[in-house]
This record gives structure tokens, sequence and C-alpha cells, in this order.
């Protein structure tokens, strides 16, 4: 095991693993620009109509309904009720690109913080009473202190 794969790298930060995003909404996109108010309307109600229709057929397809309006309103609101948990993600994205990013902070933390811990543990057993082990940023030595 390589616990110095990323030594000399700079330590990763939330911002290289996050983006923001703006969307304004002031009108059309520029690709539907040249279209006039009613056109625009139009074309929205059409795509509208079009994922409608396309969810309705795989509702139909997999025979899932809906529930509609008397059965959303007559359900019980104040009690509990079971919800499905699953594990969270390692890391919320779905770019390969940022994962990989992720996964390899990841790993060089992990092997940062196994060295300081070998290094503690050694210094433990030779019983050092002065032990100059630097953990990784976020890293929390198990045992010895600190």
């Amino acid at each position: 095991m390589n616990l110095k794969m990323n030594q000399g790298q700079p330590t990763p930060t939330e911002a290289d693993f996050t983006t923001e995003l703006t969307v304004a909404l002031d009108g059309p996109p520029s690709m539907w620009e040249h279209l006039t108010d009613e056109e625009y309307r139009v074309l929205c109600e059409r795509l509208v109509s079009e994922v409608v229709a396309e969810h309705r057929e795989r509702r139909r397809r997999e025979r899932k309904g809906v529930l509609g309006v008397q059965r959303i309103l007559s359900q019980p609101i104040f009690e509990k009720r079971f919800t499905k948990r699953s594990p969270c993600p390692l890391c919320h994205t779905k770019l390969i690109e940022l994962f990989r990013e992720y996964k390899t902070a990841y790993w060089s933390f992990v092997g940062q913080f196994r060295a300081a811990s070998y290094e503690l543990r050694d210094a433990l057993v030779e019983r050092c009473e002065t032990v100059l082990v630097t953990f990784p940023e976020g890293g929390v030595p198990l045992f010895g202190g600190g």
C-alpha cells in the first residue's frame, strides 16, 4: 500500500467538489428568442403535454396508478409512517470527473491518516514522551490523546 500517493498536492476543500449554477428565467432560452410570446407559450404547452403523455404511458405499462385527490386528502398526516432508508451515497455528484476527484482526495486522506496513525502507534510502543505526529485536517487519532 502506498501511503504517500498524494504528497505535495494541496489539501482538497469543499469548494473543490461543489459547483454553483445560476438559472435565469427572464424569458425564452436563447435558442427560442426568435419565437413570439404566443409561439413560445404554445411550444411550452406542447412540451409539457409530451412529458405528461410519456409518464402516463409509462405508468400504464408498469400498471402503476396515481392516488387522486380523494385518496391524497384521506391520508392521515399526523401518524408516523415507515420511510424507506438507504445508505448515503459516497459523493453527491453524477459527474464522473468530480467523483474521481472525490475518490482521489478520500484515498489521499486515508493514506495520510493511516501513516500518522502508524507513527503514533510506533511512538507509543517505544514509550516516547513527546510525539510529533500530524494527522490530516479533519482526522482525529482513534487513541493516544490529541
